[in-house]
């Protein structure tokens, strides 16, 4: 029994509108734009398959070439809106797949010219459906499988559109694009169904994930600074620890206390305070090693887990840290305002937990802070965990 071509479109135009307006409703709930472009793609695949039929007796150009031309429009949008999810740009070269399709309007529409069109239109979807499909591997996660997933779609669709396209000129491929006869015009709308319902399942689940990540982004993060908060910082550090093992990873564990910040906010105000707190949390991030773990303890506190770290290059990190916040003085209005840090370490012993680092890391910062402020002190590493917590004094060099 062969396919009825009307009953399939009227399906793929079906499932086409209503993926395009289940994204568009969507994005706004998850505020993901891409899923707005993605939804524009399906209403224009939807609008093309409703304007197909026409083709057959009553306007070629509407049937045909803006019919197909749409199928070309709607993958340029998947690409845009698969950028657009990446948060990448949108490539140029892109817009080429239409700039080839336009002169097809000029053409006589007889039997001669018709494969053409089945050959641009094949091979220009072919090369648009690749190129999401590479943007996306290339550019996600490996963890991401939602989005890997959402490439492999594309990939298969564009290897299908492809094939078709070099199927042209086989005998009984395309009969009659006009009537939609022939074997790969029919498996060609049959493709188009699951490939459909497939996409809207994928996209919604990449965007419903990338959602849930920024949810729970924000959930462990500090709302001013963007380090990992005190919960988030704990949790990690422990499985840190546990995961590498404290015996086979040498690391040290930092506690950061900004000296007399209550006296910053007390005089300057919370907007200076928060200010210098920003700066800090920058600081850290450009000076601690690639690896660290660093999040905000709370008030002017902060922490950091640094892995693979010797007392030697943990005293230059520290002099560092010291120095470049002496020395970046902040405005305050029409005040300049004159920072210091306090840091205690521990370092990180076989065994050794969380709980025990951070305790010797603030009795090395009540230390340091005993003997002036404006440095940092180590504890030593070979002590065993119950000996009182003397540490090595590791002054920063005062410019």
């Amino acid at each position: 029994m062969g396919i009825d071509a009307k009953t399939i479109l009227f399906i793929t135009l079906a499932i086409a509108l209503i993926a395009g307006l289940s994204l568009l409703v969507e994005s706004r709930a998850t505020r993901e734009r891409a899923q707005w472009i993605w939804g524009l793609g399906f209403l224009t695949i939807a609008a093309g398959c409703g304007l197909t039929p026409l083709r057959n007796g009553i306007s070629f150009q509407l049937g045909v070439w803006v019919a197909d031309g749409l199928l070309i429009a709607a993958h340029i949008l998947f690409l845009m809106g698969s950028a657009r999810f990446l948060r990448r740009s949108m490539p140029w070269r892109a817009w080429l797949a239409l700039a080839a399709w336009l002169p097809l309007a000029a053409w006589p529409a007889d039997d001669s010219q018709t494969l053409a069109f089945a050959v641009v239109n094949a091979a220009l979807v072919a090369v648009l459906a690749l190129a999401t499909a590479r943007m996306l591997w290339r550019h996600t996660d490996k963890s991401d499988w939602t989005s890997r997933r959402l490439a492999a779609i594309f990939g298969l669709h564009g290897l299908f559109y492809l094939v078709k396209a070099v199927l042209v000129w086989v005998p009984g491929g395309f009969v009659d694009i006009v009537s939609l006869k022939g074997i790969v015009i029919q498996l060609s709308l049959v493709e188009g169904i699951p490939v459909a319902t497939l996409l809207l399942l994928v996209m919604a689940a990449s965007a419903r994930r990338r959602r849930e990540a920024h949810l729970l982004s924000l959930a462990d993060s500090d709302p001013l600074t963007g380090l990992l908060n005190r919960r988030a910082f704990d949790a990690r550090a422990e499985a840190m620890l546990r995961g590498n093992g404290a015996a086979a990873m040498p690391g040290a564990l930092m506690l950061c206390d900004l000296d007399h910040f209550k006296r910053v906010n007390d005089t300057c105000g919370h907007a200076a305070g928060d200010e210098i707190l920003l700066t800090f949390a920058s600081l850290l991030r450009v000076t601690l090693p690639a690896g660290s773990l660093v999040g905000r303890y709370g008030g002017d506190e902060f922490v950091a887990l640094l892995p693979q770290m010797d007392p030697d290059s943990l005293s230059r990190i520290g002099a560092t840290l010291c120095a470049r916040f002496r020395t970046g003085h902040r405005p305050a209005g029409d005040r300049v305002i004159a920072t210091t840090v306090t840091i205690g370490s521990a370092m990180v012993r076989p065994g050794a937990t969380l709980a025990a680092l951070l305790g010797e890391a603030d009795a090395a910062a009540y230390e340091a802070k005993r003997r002036g402020r404006d440095q940092m002190f180590i504890r030593d590493a070979d002590m065993a965990p119950q000996e009182e917590a003397p540490v090595r004094e590791r002054r920063c060099a005062h410019a």
